[in-house]
């Protein structure tokens, strides 16, 4: 029987998965990039350099911080493949530079978010 409650129930336990899945990425990825390198004791490459030593050469900066961003994901979200990172037009105030991140999830699915630099160094992950 194609259809039947048994597919609409197998159907929507598949989509809670994912949301879940995709919940746990982005936490992780908020801890990622809000982590400066050097401050883990486990691995002194986890995180972002601090980004504040680049905001005084805005905009010639931000193909660098897009790589970084990239970097950091793949290296340490395996979770994600094919990243990408473009530069934003989004906003939130002048002293902030935004991201979009979109990447494929490894067994299906695609994931699209965006990441907002603070001036102060904070990363927000929505």
């Amino acid at each position: 029987m194609s259809g039947g409650l048994l597919d609409g129930i197998k159907h929507r336990l598949r989509g809670e998965a994912r949301a879940k899945r995709e919940h746990a990425v982005l936490v992780h990825l908020s801890t990622l990039l809000n982590t400066r390198q050097g401050s883990s004791a486990l691995d002194l490459t986890y995180g972002l350099p601090d980004i504040t030593d680049f905001t005084h050469n805005i905009p010639g900066a931000i193909p660098l911080l897009e790589r970084l961003i990239v970097d950091a994901i793949q290296r340490y979200e395996p979770r994600l493949s094919h990243v990408q990172v473009r530069s934003s037009t989004v906003h939130t105030d002048a002293l902030s530079l935004s991201f979009e991140v979109s990447a494929q999830l490894v067994g299906g699915g695609s994931l699209r978010f965006q990441t907002t630099l603070s001036a102060g160094g904070q990363v927000s992950v929505s």
